[in-house]
């Protein structure tokens, strides 16, 4: 990838063991000791070489090293930059996952996620300061930091910090920007050990695959490190499980019309004269929204189809359901917005609560 500043340029990719280059074949030979390593660089390693990576010209140093400990860290970064020319981006991908639930959570399932996701990017940026510039910082998060899961809570809290860094840094003129992604479904450590529960039935809704994956990393990489994720991928609905809640951007000339005509549901719905003609009030209100969001013609949003078909998912249904509580007075849950009926349906269960309301 070319470089603003340097050419050939070098980046420093912070991975989990389980995407760590395949090392050479062990031999058949037992060990006669355990690895003394931490468990998590005894996981499994992705079947990629650095010979595959390199046919391509790359150059590639695979440092066994773990981020979240700072001399480890130092020390790599040192024989980095001798190996190796000025770095010019990052990218965080470092996790762990200890599924516990909160009460039976040891201190040791509480910080081990956490590591590398907070001492791991702190490290990260205090190295990779205004002393040493860069052309992206791209910071892998999750969307567990807003969604939440029973059994995440430190993940969870864990990304929440790493979206917080990314503002601080931005703050400080410095390159960053933080992705909270949905549930990889064809790579990384959930595609190998399978999903189970919850995260089994909502993977279709908030799951990426590799492909789509790789080209919101390559827009991340060479957009602007102030640009916020959602300005990036809100235009494309296929990205949708991977918006976030800053809608506050303006929109294009086209849906200027769209917002007009839907920017008072709350004063069409209080003269409505009865339950009919408020279903019809906020099912235009409803397509109106998802057009607005997803920057989409109005033409393409369909009301016989769910909301979660054109990309709303958990995070931009946050925003919905806020705006569904102060236009229309009505307080509905996230699950009922992101439930697999037609906006049609959904636009009764609303006229319902809401007339409830009144």
């Amino acid at each position: 990838m070319n470089s603003k500043r340097r050419s050939p340029t070098i980046h420093v990719i912070s991975l989990p063991a389980s995407l760590l280059p395949k090392p050479p074949k062990p031999s058949a030979k037992p060990s006669a000791k355990p690895s003394s390593k931490p468990s998590k660089m005894r996981g499994s390693y992705h079947p990629i070489t650095v010979q595959d990576l390199t046919t391509s010209g790359a150059v590639v140093k695979a440092y066994r090293a773990d981020v979240a400990d700072e001399t480890a860290f130092l020390s790599a970064m040192q024989q980095c930059t001798t190996d190796l020319q000025p770095i010019a981006g990052v990218v965080q991908m470092a996790m762990l996952l200890r599924d516990t639930l909160f009460e039976k959570m040891s201190y040791a399932n509480w910080t081990q996620p956490m590591r590398p996701k907070i001492q791991g990017i702190l490290n990260l940026h205090n190295y990779f300061s205004s002393t040493r510039p860069l052309d992206f910082f791209l910071i892998c998060s999750s969307i567990s930091g807003i969604f939440g899961y029973p059994g995440q809570t430190q993940y969870a809290a864990a990304n929440t910090f790493q979206d917080a860094l990314a503002r601080h840094r931005r703050s400080q003129g410095l390159k960053a920007v933080a992705v909270d992604l949905g549930i990889m479904r064809d790579v990384g450590i959930l595609a190998e050990q399978g999903t189970t529960g919850k995260l089994a039935d909502w993977e279709a809704v908030l799951g990426i695959r590799e492909k789509p994956f790789h080209a919101l990393m390559k827009s991340l990489i060479t957009a602007s490190g102030k640009e916020t994720v959602t300005r990036l991928l809100r235009s494309d609905p296929r990205f949708g499980p991977l918006n976030v809640l800053n809608i506050a951007s303006s929109s294009s000339s086209a849906d200027q019309d769209t917002s007009s005509a839907a920017s008072s549901p709350s004063t069409r719905l209080a003269a409505a004269s009865n339950l009919a003609e408020a279903v019809s009030i906020i099912t235009d209100a409803l397509v109106h929204k998802t057009a607005e969001i997803l920057q989409m013609p109005l033409s393409e949003v369909d009301p016989g189809r769910p909301m979660y078909r054109y990309g709303v998912d958990s995070l931009v249904a946050l925003e919905v359901r806020n705006w569904i509580t102060r236009e229309l007075q009505a307080n509905m849950a996230l699950l009922e917005i992101l439930v697999a009926e037609p906006m049609r349906v959904f636009a009764g269960n609303i006229a319902e609560k809401s007339s409830e309301g009144n």
